[in-house]
């Protein structure tokens, strides 16, 4: 890809000044290597600051030239593949879920356990890393999230507390239903998927090893719906009640029409992604806000968490060594923490500085005890996001239940075979 201005110059420099060097015949332990990196356009972190990073490293390692180069999602995965065919393969990948599980079940990516045991990072991540033969060869780099946006002033003006538990929640929600407004902002998109996958999952992944739990599924001794219906059944409830409006969401789009909607100050709460905060306090709306993790549990609330920007070296790469130095570059967490910034995310290490924004501290706090639901849990071979996210719009359209539960079965059926 193109690299703008002083980028390039500070690159095309430091690979002049390296061969200057080897032309006057200085003699180095090491040979000068020339890598290439590339991304996945539709996942990977700001190409910029991707460049940067690379750039710092250069500086430091004037016998090393890194190159980044960024394709559309749509292509990645045969991208890749036609470059092995070819003897071809870029020294790093840096990609989007769907493409790094594909990327790990092929088997021809280096193991990366060595940089994992460095790094803090917590053990629910360390299982999203591990393929089917438990070796590690993929590190996230950044961690999205989704939450509850809480309008403390309309709260504190009705005498109401930020939930913290679902008791809390409802109770909350049918006092404002009785005062004729509707409590809960929700968009077409992540909101609802997200709270079915919070209520539903959770129990699975405190008992551990939630890659077997999927696995059941595969081998057709579960079904979807064995593990989903608690969550359908509480979105359903939550729209029977009119806690969310079924039309309304239907017709609201995430990132957009959720935060306007927010802002105006007329509903207590709103489900979408955490990385909306800056927007929203951008936009004035004359409260104060805080955004928390799901309260969609008896005994407390669970924080919805998806790790992106997956990081991997081909096997069969010509500067496989060297490319581990420089992944071991780009995983220092003060580089990380830039990735996440710009992002709009966080870093998925356990030991979380916290953020500039007091308004979402609570999801930090509660990443760091663990509460977490994966929202697309890269060991599952069939999208059990995708198929949760069609469900929940059929849902809004007011299907029912058991026939609702007997299409995704049928839909996770279909894709593993």
């Amino acid at each position: 890809m193109k690299i703008s201005g002083m980028r390039w110059k500070r690159t095309a420099a430091l690979i002049l000044a390296a061969g200057i060097l080897v032309t006057a015949g200085c003699s180095r332990e090491r040979k000068e290597a020339s890598l290439t990196m590339s991304g996945n356009k539709s996942e990977t972190a700001s190409a910029e600051v991707i460049e940067d990073i690379l750039a710092d490293y250069m500086e430091e390692h004037s016998d090393t030239s890194v190159s980044y180069e960024e394709r559309e999602n749509y292509d990645y995965y045969d991208m890749w593949q036609n470059r092995e065919d070819t003897g071809q393969l870029d020294d790093i990948i840096l990609t989007g879920r769907d493409t790094a599980r594909k990327l790990t079940g092929s088997g021809g990516l280096e193991d990366m356990a060595g940089f994992v045991r460095d790094l803090p990072f917590p053990q629910n991540m360390k299982e999203q890393m591990k393929s089917r033969g438990r070796r590690i060869c993929r590190i996230p780099l950044t961690l999205s999230s989704f939450g509850m946006y809480c309008n403390l002033k309309i709260l504190q003006e009705h005498g109401q507390k930020v939930p913290g538990t679902l008791e809390e929640w409802v109770d909350i929600c049918e006092y404002f239903k009785t005062c004729g407004i509707t409590p809960v902002i929700a968009n077409n998109d992540t909101s609802i998927t997200t709270m079915v996958l919070a209520k539903s999952l959770y129990p699975l992944y405190k008992s551990g090893v939630m890659e077997g739990k999927l696995k059941r599924i595969e081998d057709g001794e579960k079904e979807l719906s064995d593990y989903l219906l608690r969550g359908f059944t509480l979105a359903r409830d939550f729209c029977t009640r009119g806690y969310i409006d079924r039309k309304k969401a239907l017709e609201t789009e995430p990132l957009s029409d959720d935060l306007e909607e927010f802002v105006k100050g007329e509903s207590p709460f709103m489900l979408t992604g955490t990385e909306a905060a800056e927007e929203v306090k951008a936009m004035n709306p004359g409260f104060e806000f805080k955004v928390v993790p799901y309260p969609v549990l008896e005994e407390g609330s669970v924080l919805i968490v998806n790790p992106g920007d997956w990081l991997s070296i081909p096997a069969e790469g010509k500067n496989t060594e060297r490319a581990k130095e420089v992944v071991r570059y780009i995983l220092k967490e003060e580089n990380m923490k830039k990735l996440a910034d710009v992002r709009g995310s966080f870093s998925p290490l356990a030991d979380q500085q916290q953020p500039e924004m007091e308004e979402i501290r609570d999801i930090v706090e509660s990443y760091e005890t663990e509460v977490v639901v994966i929202a697309e849990d890269i060991n599952a071979v069939f999208p059990m996001w995708d198929i949760t996210g069609e469900a929940v719009g059929r849902l809004l359209e007011d299907e029912d239940l058991d026939l609702l539960m007997e299409w995704m079965n049928e839909q996770a059926r279909e894709a593993v075979n």
